[in-house]
């Protein structure tokens, strides 16, 4: 069994293999959990440039340090943002981010894993359809529509503000609760197959994460407060430390929303990408 495990948060932009390997540990930070393990916050790059945040600790310790791992590495990314670059992001592909573990029996361990970089091959643009849209929806109903669903797919906005902007344009679009509700009980069997949660039923549970989204407390006993991880803590930051599957809820819900638009206006729209990187990839073994 390997001694160590390395937790790797790669900033945008994405960089060559050669600049990985040849960037060093500008920044070494020793924590400890509550729990008493040990774990080291590292920064990897170079004298003007930070293109890594690791964390690092026992591997045999890895199950109860994961939720404090979280929070370093996310806690780290918004010291960044402040005393770095306001621009400091990670690499988001849709609604997820390139985040990567490794198992070695090494202290320190870089981060070069990147062997090469791809690029989408580039798609005809269908100028008669973007023509058609813009023209058939000026008016301000339409157009406020359309512009909470784009919200929702600007890659570097975090999942709670896509989910808001998503909740938004259902309010638009339906003007009370029992038209909502409607309106989302007609997707119950997709939400049934993806649903990971105890809420069972599609129209109490998108109410319940709208509220997890917008607030930063929903227990009113101030005597209890929900643990990060714990369902009823808010959705903070880029999406570490909670269980709702708000990755494929959010393919649902711009799929609800995108065919409401549809319908009511008539609309071709097609936008409604699929995630395809989530925060944590599989362990990679040396």
């Amino acid at each position: 069994m390997p001694k160590y495990i390395h937790y790797y948060l790669p900033l945008s932009p994405m960089k060559t293999p050669e600049e990985y390997s040849n960037g060093v540990a500008i920044s070494n930070i020793n924590c400890k959990t509550p729990d008493g393990d040990d774990l080291v916050v590292r920064l990897q790059g170079f004298e003007t440039r930070i293109d890594v945040i690791i964390v690092s600790g026992l591997y045999e310790h890895r199950d109860r340090t994961d939720v404090y791992v979280n929070h370093l590495t996310e806690h780290m990314l918004t010291i960044l943002k402040l005393d770095y670059r306001s621009d400091a992001d990670v690499i988001w592909q849709n609604d997820g981010f390139l985040s990567i573990a490794a198992r070695s029996d090494d202290e320190w361990l870089p981060f070069n894993f990147i062997k090469s970089t791809e690029y989408d091959k580039p798609k005809s643009i269908n100028s008669e359809n973007i023509a058609s849209i813009f023209s058939e929806s000026l008016d301000p109903k339409q157009s406020d529509a359309l512009s909470l669903l784009a919200e929702s797919l600007i890659p570097n906005m975090p999942n709670h503000y896509k989910f808001l902007s998503l909740y938004r344009a259902l309010e638009l679009l339906r003007k009370n609760k029992k038209q909502q509700a409607t309106l989302l009980d007609a997707y119950q069997k997709k939400f049934s197959e993806i649903n990971t949660g105890k809420i069972k039923q599609i129209k109490v549970a998108f109410p319940a994460i709208r509220n997890i989204c917008a607030h930063g407390r929903l227990d009113m006993n101030p005597s209890i407060t929900p643990e990060r991880g714990d369902i009823k803590y808010p959705i903070i930051g880029i999406g570490y430390n909670h269980k709702t599957n708000i990755y494929d809820l959010l393919h649902l819900f711009r799929e609800i929303i995108a065919d409401t638009i549809r319908s009511d206006f008539a609309l071709n729209i097609t936008a409604n990408p699929r995630t395809v990187w989530r925060p944590i990839v599989p362990e990679v073994s040396f």
